[in-house]
């Protein structure tokens, strides 16, 4: 047996095991219930002080903190692969330990989904010691969202596992590579348009993306160096801003992260205010698709005054190009 499957086959192992455990997130035991603690637990004078029942009550504690813990760190392995613990985790962020329970529930959950809706709020700014904010309606709307998430997706793929992101990587490169084969070689604005071999996933919506403005910067990492018109050629060259993101269909709760995605005001303020050419900046989403089984959306979006490139995009990416 390979080490890689023997990690797999612990892995499973041990999520089925947390997951016994997690089920009981809050159920009451019984009194005579004795369920594994911690040696910490165990060992501490507070708890050899404690009666009975409240030594029962504080393993049952510490076994449930374990328990998320353990899903956890697999998640943060990339060693689970399974979307059953995704509910019992969304159960896990209500839980009133909010520091234990709570945090590495919300952490198994980014990790698993590579979604954060509640950053700030399940999960505190500073890290799982600093305080939590104490608004319990941006709490509730937080677990709200992945209640709603978690319907939307249960049917789908929802955990982004490595089969996931291979897709989503290899489907992100079709597209920026046609743009940079097809589109660049005929229009100087694309001039310093060119694909990264080596797109690293974002821990962040989008997955993979590239935002091209060469009078400003080519950001986003992948498109290599900073690159920028000199001066002159920008006053030759049309303005363009392409936009290529591989990023999740479902909107992020509002944290002021995230937002509807607009080309820089940079490129509308290019003309004279006020002048006829403003209004000949063209703006436009030339492709929206879903990756099948999942909530991944390739997503292309151009703005530019540039007719004849507008419709270059329309024509090249009619469909997700195939490979």
């Amino acid at each position: 047996m390979t080490q890689s499957l023997s990690r797999q086959l612990l892995a499973s192992v041990t999520t089925v095991l947390t997951l016994v455990v997690l089920s009981a997130c809050h159920a009451d035991l019984p009194a005579k219930a004795q369920p594994a603690m911690t040696p910490r637990v165990a060992a501490s004078a507070e708890f050899r002080a404690l009666p009975l029942e409240g030594r029962n009550a504080e393993a049952v504690r510490a076994a449930r903190s374990f328990a998320a813990d353990v899903l956890r760190d697999l998640a943060e392995q990339r060693l689970i692969t399974t979307p059953a613990v995704i509910p019992y985790l969304i159960e896990g962020l209500k839980h009133s330990n909010r520091h234990s329970i709570g945090v590495s529930s919300f952490q198994a959950l980014s990790y698993l989904t590579l979604r954060r809706s509640g950053y700030g709020v399940l999960y505190p700014d500073g890290g799982p010691t600093s305080s939590f904010n104490k608004d319990e309606v941006k709490r509730a709307e937080a677990v709200a969202w992945w209640e709603r998430w978690w319907r939307k997706n249960k049917n789908r793929h929802p955990v982004f596992d490595v089969e996931v992101e291979a897709r989503t990587r290899e489907a992100f490169l079709r597209v920026a590579t046609l743009v940079e084969e097809r589109i660049k070689p005929g229009f100087p604005e694309m001039a310093f348009y060119q694909v990264a071999p080596d797109v690293r996933v974002q821990y962040s919506n989008p997955i993979f993306g590239i935002d091209y403005d060469p009078s400003r910067d080519a950001r986003w990492g992948s498109l290599g160096p900073p690159t920028r018109l000199s001066d002159a050629a920008s006053r030759v060259v049309k303005p363009v801003w392409l936009h290529i993101h591989a990023g999740f269909g479902t909107s992020e709760l509002k944290q002021g992260l995230y937002g509807e995605i607009h080309p820089p005001n940079l490129l509308r303020n290019l003309a004279n205010p006020g002048s006829r050419e403003i209004a000949q900046v063209m703006a436009e989403r030339v492709l929206y698709q879903t990756l099948s089984g999942t909530d991944i959306v390739i997503e292309v979006r151009v703005a530019t005054q540039n007719q004849r490139l507008l419709e270059a995009f329309r024509r090249a990416l009619r469909s997700l190009p195939r490979s």
